[in-house]
């Protein structure tokens, strides 16, 4: 059964989002069969509900018919609280107008990135990439773990941390460096993570797997040291068949995201831009 109280404010959110790209000269549907409800003399139709619940995942009809009920009452709140905001005139704001072009734009580009690439021969993604993808990323499948790790992050001069890491690999324990960093006032940042691999940042993986239960190491950044301490690192493999739904989906993202690149690149190469003032690309 699903608790239709848990997904309120995802709900809200998209219903929020759908509206932003509505304009304001859309006609009203005459046909009172599709009007589902009226807000003080404002109607909300039934295809102001079925374009909410095309964001929503696939339900049972019994979990859908419930979930039709729970747009519908988010719309009316919607629609009370938008003409409230009407009343104070909040929709002819300057910085409102720009938020509401904003999304405007990002729902247009949206429709066109997936009208443009929907014919792509890229969508299948292979077994064979998925097998291959699999294989060579061990760590996230074959040797997954479930880490429970302290980090330390410690904003410092440079010429300090030679003497901090000195003092990393005499300690037995991270939390044991707090005092002294506390005594030198080096703003830092301490907590601990619960985290299987797949939920690590990428950037720690490697370090946290080369480290043994007890051991102590860092990390350089720009402005400091992230220590880190391997409290306990489960076992936690997850087999081929149980990862390749995740496996598909995310070579899939990857590869779009490769498409929209060159398709943006091809687009940027054909375009006049001139920047101007102190305004300069990218390196």
């Amino acid at each position: 059964m699903i608790d239709l109280n848990l997904r309120h404010v995802v709900i809200f959110s998209s219903i929020l989002l759908w509206s932003c790209s509505k304009e304001s000269n859309v006609e009203e549907v005459k046909d009172s069969s599709q009007v589902a409800a009226r807000v003080d003399a404002k109607e909300i139709t039934v295809h102001q509900i079925t374009q909410v619940l095309k964001s929503q995942p696939k339900q049972s009809e019994l979990a859908n018919s419930q979930l039709v009920n729970t747009v519908l009452d988010q719309l009316i709140s919607q629609e009370l609280l938008f003409q409230q905001a009407q009343k104070m005139k909040l929709d002819r704001d300057p910085d409102t107008l720009l938020a509401i072009e904003a999304a405007k734009k990002r729902i247009i580009v949206d429709a066109y990135l997936r009208k443009v690439l929907a014919s792509s021969s890229t969508d299948v993604v292979t077994d064979d990439e998925i097998n291959a993808y699999f294989k060579t990323h061990p760590k996230f499948f074959d040797e997954r773990k479930k880490f429970i790790y302290a980090q330390l992050a410690v904003q410092l001069p440079k010429e300090s941390e030679e003497d901090l890491i000195e003092r990393i690999h005499s300690v037995d324990s991270i939390e044991s460096l707090i005092p002294e960093i506390k005594s030198k006032q080096f703003p830092y940042k301490y907590n601990q993570q619960i985290q299987s691999t797949e939920k690590i940042p990428k950037v720690l993986v490697e370090p946290l797997y080369s480290l043994s239960e007890g051991d102590i190491g860092y990390l350089n950044m720009d402005d400091g040291l992230l220590i880190l301490a391997v409290k306990e690192a489960i076992a936690a493999p997850i087999s081929l068949e149980e990862s390749r739904s995740e496996i598909e989906k995310y070579l899939y993202t990857e590869r779009r995201k490769d498409d929209i690149e060159q398709l943006v690149l091809n687009l940027r190469e054909a375009a006049q831009i001139e920047y101007v003032g102190e305004f300069k690309p990218i390196d």
